[in-house]
């Protein structure tokens, strides 16, 4: 304060001129001049009749004060800007079975240069230890994480944006029998050790663990902890068991082959973050689900001109009747491709790949890919008969 009056003086030239720029009264800048003089000894400025001058002691003081100053300011800023940054900054969580790229990825198409927040990456490891402080500090070291998330307890702790449903798959040691083939029925199954999460309160492996003591007794059940991580991969590949595992998860350990299963079991994968950060969380989500639907969109999107565009748009009469000709024809196939499913229900045999099913064809709505394997199947097996 007393540095600032003083350096106010020595511009201003009069203490009169000072007072005013400071707001104070003149015998108040005279007593904060005359404090800073008495401290350091040292006579700063020289009153005259015509105002004050400063003596070669003050210009110098003057001079470094100024610097001072100007570096106190900087200084303060700059802490005050990491205060805010730190205050706005989501930090995320990452690590090998629950990379953060997924959430990087969408945060790229989310900020478009008006969001004053930033990520900042904390890894954390993936043993049962681990996960559960993990847990237990989301919302104080860590806001927000990437990875499954149909845990009961979760959605009661915490706040989940589910993002898409990913596959559940069987994974198995190169060398396994299994490893060469594409699609793993419940026959391959039969005399294996199944690794399986205990039970708990996942609602997807609960019931896949349901299905397997009630409908294949054949198998064996090695229960693992509720988390995985990589110890548990590696034990798959040294014991030669079959594991669960997801689709997304197929490079985790170069030793272990991920193939799909016969089943249709798919579990929630999304951004689980803490409550307490609700009001930036939800406001990012909001971006999210956005972002997220478009993406679906641009994958699902039909390319080309559409059925009824092509109907609509044409003018011609004699188009039309054709057009409507072709409909009718693709119906009577479909119900062609019912009946033959009804005549050949069980298709395992060299062509028992596609699994399609009595169930399969009688759905309402068959999309263009069930209704091209239904007929290969159906030509497949009618050619064979």
């Amino acid at each position: 304060r007393e540095l600032t009056t003083f350096i106010t003086v020595a511009e201003q030239g009069s203490f009169l001129k000072a007072s005013k720029e400071l707001y104070i009264t003149p015998a108040s800048v005279m007593n904060q001049i005359n404090k800073l003089e008495s401290r350091i000894g040292v006579k700063l400025i020289e009153r005259t009749n015509q105002g004050t001058q400063l003596t070669a002691a003050g210009r110098s003081i003057c001079k470094d004060a100024k610097k001072i100053i100007k570096q106190s300011e900087q200084a303060i800023a700059r802490a005050r800007q990491i205060a805010s940054d730190e205050q706005q900054a989501i930090r995320v969580g990452t690590s090998i079975l629950r990379p953060c790229k997924t959430l990087v990825d969408l945060w790229s198409k989310v900020d478009d240069g008006t969001l004053s927040v930033t990520i900042h990456i904390v890894p954390f490891d993936d043993s049962p230890s681990s996960m559960e402080t993990m847990l237990d500090s989301l919302g104080r070291e860590i806001d927000c994480f990437v990875g499954p998330c149909d845990s009961l307890t979760w959605k009661e702790r915490y706040n989940i944006l589910p993002l898409t449903p990913v596959d559940c798959c069987i994974a198995v040691p190169r060398k396994h029998k299994l490893s060469k083939k594409e699609l793993i029925l419940w026959k391959d199954l039969d005399g294996e050790t199944f690794m399986l999460v205990k039970r708990g309160d996942s609602p997807v492996l609960n019931k896949m663990r349901d299905e397997i003591e009630m409908q294949h007794p054949q198998i064996t059940l090695f229960d693992t902890p509720h988390f995985y991580d990589t110890g548990v991969f590696n034990e798959c590949e040294q014991m030669g068991y079959v594991m669960e595992t997801l689709d997304i998860w197929k490079d985790v350990h170069p030793s272990i082959v991920t193939i799909p299963m016969e089943w249709n079991y798919k579990m929630p994968y999304g951004i689980v973050y803490a409550k307490n950060h609700l009001n930036l969380c939800r406001h990012l989500s909001k971006r999210f689900k956005v972002i997220w639907a478009q993406k679906r969109q641009s994958v699902y999107k039909p390319t080309g001109i559409t059925l009824h565009t092509f109907y609509t748009a044409s003018k011609n009469y004699t188009a039309k009747v054709h057009f409507s000709i072709f409909l009718w024809f693709c119906i009577k196939l479909c119900k062609i491709i019912s009946v033959a499913a009804k005549i050949y229900p069980h298709p395992q045999s060299r062509w028992g790949i596609f699994s399609v099913t009595k169930k399969t064809c009688e759905r309402p709505k068959m999309s263009t890919g069930r209704i091209s394997i239904s007929v290969f199947y159906f030509l497949c097996n009618f050619h064979s008969k």
